[in-house]
């Protein structure tokens, strides 16, 4: 079968089940990939040979099937990309690319846009290091979140002038008959190809472009949480898909179960529209254990959304990012646009969303009335004011107990 099953994309952080990291038949590089890792120069280095082997395969540019009208998007296996058909589409490129990099110890990100998909390598860590803490990216995807959506458009950009290196992947296949005004099309050679220098110039382009950024995957950081090849992959909860932004949990989480039975005992109280408002001061791990929260109960749920609570701006932009998730038309009235948004987000019940760091019960409360349906919610905030809003839980610092069992657990 040319194709494994379907990715809904109002979950994006289930495209990481997509990304292979295992050479399909008969692959192979010309150098030793350990001889290059370990440095900036040698990672790119090992990058370009992956990327130059493939521009040797012979594949085609197919990019009639990728489009954001459908709820699901087919994506080809990679032997059936090296093989028959023998084509594939950016995303499929994009994933084959960035599963031959984990495949070789380098550590790549899926970057999504607007009608558009392309990976980037990073250049300062490899995945066989022993730590995988303080490497670029982690002010842009969170230390193990792994998911990056719109409001970090300008941070990767950021990203791609220092740690990472973004390639264009369809740049390795031929494309005879390139559109014209997009950067992958140009100055592509006579077999329709781009060189590796020209596919990297071609993707720095995309995010200052005219496509808006969807999202996009640190592949390594998910996977490690669990969102693998061998996962299951998310219901689809009828025609309307499976919608889930919701983050995960940081490498070095440390779990607090009294507090999830507090959380959850909250949440039952109100089987409906249940509010429950996690407060506590600044770091003390108030979101993390709303991720922990919807980790554990994401079976309970059709649909879970994360928003940005700090301020109104931060809620348009987080909503606006689920447009096109879930087939909302993106308008200039962005309330008009957000009330849309959560309507189709009510829709799929039982849904979950958290409101992370909201300001004041005063500032979240025109939000919160416009949740409807059956569902559940869940405020992170510094404020302790939440009556007439939600349910209070306070978060308090570690114990003496839980702050030694954090240090040996990490120690030995």
């Amino acid at each position: 079968m040319p194709f494994q099953e379907p990715w809904v994309k109002a979950n994006p952080i289930d495209l990481a089940r997509y990304c292979i990291p295992r050479s399909p038949k008969g692959w192979g590089l010309p150098v030793n990939d350990a001889d290059h890792r370990g440095s900036p120069e040698g990672h790119e280095k090992l990058a370009r040979t992956i990327y130059e082997t493939l521009a040797k395969q012979e594949i085609l540019y197919a990019p009639a099937l990728y489009h954001w009208v459908a709820k699901e998007q087919l994506i080809r296996k990679p032997d059936e990309i090296l093989d028959r058909p023998n084509q594939g589409t950016c995303l499929d490129l994009s994933l084959l690319f960035a599963g031959l990099c984990l495949h070789h110890q380098l550590l790549p990100l899926i970057v999504v846009l607007d009608w558009h998909a392309f990976a980037a390598v990073c250049l300062s860590q490899a995945a066989t290091d022993p730590s995988m803490y303080g490497r670029a990216g982690d002010d842009v995807f969170g230390e193990g979140n792994g998911l990056a959506l719109p409001g970090k458009q300008k941070d990767l950009e950021a990203l791609f002038a220092n740690g990472f290196l973004p390639i264009e992947c369809t740049g390795f296949a031929r494309w005879n008959n390139a559109t014209e005004g997009v950067p992958e099309a140009d100055d592509r050679d006579s077999n329709g190809r781009l060189r590796f220098d020209q596919a990297v110039a071609a993707a720095k382009k995309q995010l200052s472009g005219a496509r808006s950024l969807l999202f996009a995957l640190d592949i390594e950081r998910v996977q490690r949480r669990g969102v693998g090849p061998s996962a299951e992959p998310v219901g689809r909860g009828g025609s309307t898909g499976r919608l889930w932004t919701i983050p995960l949990t940081t490498a070095n989480f440390q779990d607090r179960p009294d507090l999830i039975t507090r959380i959850d005992q909250s949440l039952a109280r109100h089987p409906a529209t249940a509010l429950t408002a996690l407060h506590g001061l600044g770091g003390i791990g108030k979101t993390q254990l709303a991720l922990r929260s919807a980790q554990l109960r994401r079976d309970r749920y059709a649909a879970g959304a994360w928003l940005a609570a700090e301020s109104d701006v931060s809620l348009l932009g987080s909503l606006a990012a689920l447009a096109p998730l879930l087939g909302v038309a993106r308008e200039q009235d962005q309330e008009a646009m957000a009330a849309r948004v959560i309507q189709e987000l009510c829709a799929r019940e039982p849904w979950l969303v958290v409101f992370d760091n909201a300001e004041s019960r005063e500032a979240l409360r025109p939000w919160v009335r416009r949740l409807s349906g059956k569902g559940h919610a869940l405020i992170t905030s510094r404020g302790e004011e939440w009556d007439g809003v939600a349910a209070p839980v306070s978060v308090s610092q570690w114990s003496i107990e839980e702050s030694v069992k954090f240090l040996l657990e990490r120690t030995g």
